[in-house]
């Protein structure tokens, strides 16, 4: 017998014990904006490799273990990703084709973070980045956009009105690198986005 009547309840759960977060996010690649409408966002990694391993373990339905194991292997998987980055690569440039965006669209929704996302770009940290970002009050840039800044970093991050509201994150180039639905998710993954894009 299964241990949830849905995956939206078993969702729901690890939501409510503060293990994950479903949110919006747009991952900018040069030119191409790569948008996850309902992105999983991994709050404790250890607690939700926990929590699966559980359900696995105590569950009675094949097509809910298997379901879950998916989630396990993408942990995996990335974790893989993640040493194999400490190995040096030869740089390569190429034109991003549609099979390419296709490819990588799919590999992301396997992805359970924004920093998974970025690990599996390859981006690497090189600069130290603060643990705690210390925010300023916010101020009005001069294109009218309400900006948020941080005593302890250049990047900042801008509200933006177009058909929706959403939050953009911006390099000290003034380069957008991702957006979110709400400030708090954007405040929240911020120090991710500049480890992963410093």
């Amino acid at each position: 017998m299964a241990l949830y009547n849905s995956s939206n309840e078993l969702f729901k759960d690890a939501i409510d014990k503060g293990l994950i977060r479903i949110t919006k996010i747009v991952i900018r690649i040069g030119d191409i904006n790569v948008e996850a409408p309902q992105a999983l966002n991994v709050l404790d990694i250890d607690g939700w490799k926990g929590f699966l391993q559980n359900i696995i373990e105590k569950s009675d339905s094949d097509v809910e273990i298997h379901f879950v194991k998916q989630f396990l292997k993408s942990l995996q998987t990335q974790e893989v990703r993640k040493r194999l980055q400490t190995q040096p690569k030869q740089s390569q440039k190429k034109a991003i084709s549609d099979t390419d965006v296709k490819q990588l669209t799919q590999d992301i929704e396997k992805c359970s973070t924004v920093e998974d996302i970025l690990n599996l770009m390859g981006v690497k940290t090189t600069q130290s980045v603060p643990d705690i970002l210390k925010w300023k009050r916010p101020t009005k840039a001069e294109n009218s956009k309400l900006q948020y800044h941080c005593y302890n970093t250049d990047w900042y991050i801008e509200r933006q009105e177009k058909t929706d509201v959403y939050y953009s994150i911006f390099n000290p180039e003034k380069k957008e690198i991702a957006r979110y639905d709400s400030l708090k998710d954007a405040k929240n993954n911020m120090i991710n986005i500049i480890k992963c894009f410093s």
